[in-house]
């Protein structure tokens, strides 16, 4: 019995391991997406702002706000 017990430990280790290393990589992988998003919006934004201003919509003084805002 304690050869079998040891081997299904063994084992039991072996598959947590496993799922740690995955759960690790879903988090990494879930960082690089949120991080990718929020560069995605700030590029957005800085066309829009950009857009806006050179169009005589937005005061270069908002403009210069909002890309302060945006470097948060």
């Amino acid at each position: 019995m304690g050869s079998m017990e040891y081997s299904l430990n063994k084992r039991i280790d072996s598959v947590e391991y496993s799922l740690n290393k995955r759960i690790d990589g879903v988090e990494v992988s879930i960082k690089e997406l949120k991080y990718n998003d929020f560069a995605h919006l700030n590029g957005t934004i800085e066309a829009l702002t950009f857009t806006l201003e050179k169009n005589g919509f937005l005061k270069r003084e908002d403009k210069e706000y909002i890309d302060t805002r945006l470097a948060h």
